[in-house]
């Protein structure tokens, strides 16, 4: 939220979109696509809002504090310097647990049920890559999330790091299918 809303509190402004009232609602890419779906989520949700694509994060950003948008929904990277400026002020973070940086903050689920986007990341091998392969480099990747250095650097950066095995990761897959299957169905959303 832009720093105009700082009196308000956040179930009131939760409750101020969820009685019908229009926001906009700023996108940008790379994460565009996961905003459309956000979006869809929420308008399942009946929060009515529009979307307003911007060519970036930086665009985005100025928008919402400027007054040009209503709410972002953003990664916390892009967002933490501003957060920490006062410019702005997060509501809710959309992960489904709550986050070590935001541990005063609510989840979107708390308001929404259900409700849970995240952005992550993952690595990815050919098939029929070896499996003493696959595990030495996931036992690689995971050794290095838990380091000092690397926790340290998530954390300024509002991230949670989270290391998974192939199976975990998998799960997640089909989860994640089946989550925006269902949003893209109900929001009626269509291939150009």
């Amino acid at each position: 939220m832009g720093e105009d809303r700082e009196g308000e509190r956040r179930e009131d402004e939760l409750t101020r979109a969820r009685a019908g009232n229009s926001a906009g609602l700023a996108s940008i890419s790379p994460v565009h696509h996961s905003g459309k779906l956000t979006g869809a989520q929420l308008r399942v949700e009946r929060v009515e809002h529009v979307i307003v694509p911007y060519k970036g994060g930086g665009p985005a950003l100025i928008g919402l504090m400027s007054g040009e948008t209503d709410f972002l929904f953003a990664t916390a990277p892009s967002a933490m310097p501003h957060i920490r400026s006062g410019r702005l002020r997060p509501i809710a973070v959309t992960t489904e647990k709550k986050s070590s940086a935001f541990k005063d903050l609510p989840t979107m689920s708390e308001f929404y049920p259900g409700f849970a986007s995240d952005n992550w990341y993952a690595m990815f091998f050919r098939a029929g890559t070896p499996k003493p392969i696959i595990d030495k480099i996931n036992s690689e990747i995971r050794k290095a999330l838990n380091s000092a250095a690397v926790a340290k650097f998530m954390a300024s950066e509002g991230l949670d790091a989270v290391g998974s095995t192939p199976e975990e990761l998998g799960a997640l897959l089909k989860r994640e299918i089946t989550k925006y299957a269902k949003v893209i169905k109900q929001a009626n959303i269509k291939l150009r």
